[in-house]
């Protein structure tokens, strides 16, 4: 499981989006074991990191994870984009 940023579109450093492009995950893959699985956790949805990731893993998923953020009392949905190889 990896926090890299933010989210794809609110990334901390510029010279993270190349990870979410499909070269950047390729890459990522390179590190996993046959079957492993890769996961982004994102505060947001992107169709372009979706897309690429499909492309990319042999199995895809993305899952919602809501929760309730007691100290501003919201709810808020982040986004687990999951990828195996």
């Amino acid at each position: 499981l990896i926090d890299v940023d933010h989210s794809p579109d609110d990334p901390l450093a510029s010279v993270n989006q190349d990870f979410y492009s499909e070269f950047g995950l390729k890459q990522a893959v390179r590190h996993l074991n046959n079957n492993g699985v890769l996961a982004l956790w994102s505060y947001a949805g992107n169709h372009q990191l979706e897309e690429a990731m499909r492309r990319v893993f042999r199995l895809f998923d993305i899952v919602p994870i809501t929760y309730e953020n007691q100290h501003v009392d919201q709810s808020f949905t982040d986004w687990l984009f999951i990828g195996q190889r």
